[in-house]
């Protein structure tokens, strides 16, 4: 901070050095030797200033400026957000998968009910029906499939899918109830979050795995769920009303 006052000082000084009256050699060098002297001293006073605003001591600046960035910090995070078990508990999703689910959804033809499919991954719904009963050719719902989807209203989800991905249902606003048959297994983080209608979520005994944050950003939802079962233990840990009305 000090070093570019400084420099931004001398390279005034040096702009402005043949300007003003005329003057013998030996003044023009002692008004130059106050004038550096002078704006030497403003400089450090604002530069004071500047860091005792925040709470910092000129120490603090020369430890701050003699750090150096780790290129191991960076490699670490980035395999964080690589790791498959990073993403599906904390419900992230790279760039690059966003881009593939996007190009999914633009280059697959739905079928006649509007359902994105292909080998066995729904990538998306684009029908208008309130009432969506998933095919029972689906084995999987991809990553933000039906994000901010304002239709769904009723989701019915068949014994067919295994596992449902990151932000698959994010926002949709209108989501009031969800139904799952026994065979699903796994529901990333993020899959329902702020769904701010949804009331009522009923999860099979085969389910053995949630994502953090499924159900964030909703009131008044009760999960319906098996005695026993990882979802109604589930429910319990994250302070959601449950019972076993499955």
């Amino acid at each position: 901070m000090k070093k570019a006052i400084f420099t931004a000082v001398i390279a005034s000084l040096v702009l402005t050095a043949g300007c003003g009256q005329s003057a013998s050699p030996a003044k023009k060098n002692k008004d130059k030797a106050e004038s550096v002297t002078e704006k030497i001293t403003d400089a450090k006073t604002t530069s004071e200033d500047v860091l005792s605003e925040y709470g910092l001591t000129d120490d603090d600046e020369d430890e701050y400026d003699d750090e150096s960035y780790d290129d191991d910090d960076e490699d670490s995070y980035d395999d964080e957000e690589n790791d498959a078990e990073y993403q599906f508990d904390t419900g992230y999703v790279s760039a690059e998968r966003t881009m593939e689910i996007d190009d999914k959804k633009r280059s697959i033809a739905p079928d006649a009910d509007g359902f994105i499919i292909e080998d066995g991954i729904m990538y998306d719904y684009v029908g208008k029906e309130h009432d969506v009963v998933i095919p029972d050719s689906v084995t999987e719902i991809a990553e933000m499939a039906c994000w901010s989807n304002d239709d769904i209203e009723t989701l019915y989800i068949p014994s067919s899918v295994k596992i449902i991905r990151q932000c698959a249902f994010w926002s949709c606003a209108s989501l009031k109830s969800v139904r799952a048959e026994e065979g699903l297994e796994a529901i990333a983080g993020s899959t329902f979050w702020s769904c701010a209608a949804l009331e009522d979520a009923f999860l099979p005994q085969s389910l053995n795995k949630m994502g953090d944050s499924v159900f964030w950003a909703i009131d008044g939802i009760t999960i319906h769920a098996p005695n026993g079962s990882y979802a109604k233990k589930y429910a319990s840990e994250a302070g959601i009303k449950c019972d076993n009305d499955y």
